[in-house]
């Protein structure tokens, strides 16, 4: 996990901007649902997610191989990650989300999205809102890849 994005973060933006693009030709579907979960945000808290998801997805492509994922498992995905808002909303909030089935099997690249999403000193400044929106769309990409990985 830290070995990818350490990797990535050392891309010059001309190959950031060429693997993005290869990453939305590999995975249309899955590319296409992070960019309009995040239509209503500011470009570079967009693009700030979007690379997030381009990140995890490597992470896992680093050590198989990704099928291109269809919309049906985003749908599911989504739809679980929809459902379980009830469960971030809990007082127990730490306590239910270590029981998702999902956290407990891909613990490091969940740690890895919270501590990007949550770092004090982000090069981009995310609201509340953001950073939990941003959450629940990358919950669902780390759950879509997952599946097919699994």
């Amino acid at each position: 996990v830290e070995k990818t994005w350490q990797t990535i973060c050392m891309y010059s933006v001309d190959k950031m901007i060429k693997e993005s693009r290869r990453f939305g030709r590999q995975q249309p579907a899955l590319a296409g649902f992070v960019l309009a979960y995040c239509d209503d945000f500011q470009v570079e808290v967009k693009d700030f997610v979007f690379c997030m998801a381009f990140v995890v997805y490597q992470m896992f492509k680093r050590v198989c191989d990704v099928p291109e994922i269809p919309e049906e498992i985003i749908d599911n995905a989504d739809e679980q990650t929809f459902n379980s808002i009830e469960v971030l909303a809990s007082d127990n909030f730490l306590d239910e989300l270590a029981k998702v089935p999902s956290m407990l099997k891909q613990r490091y690249v969940f740690g890895y999205v919270a501590s990007a999403l949550f770092e004090k000193d982000a090069s981009v400044a995310l609201t509340a809102e953001e950073q939990g929106m941003a959450f629940l769309i990358l919950k669902t990409v780390i759950d879509c890849l997952d599946k097919v990985t699994a």
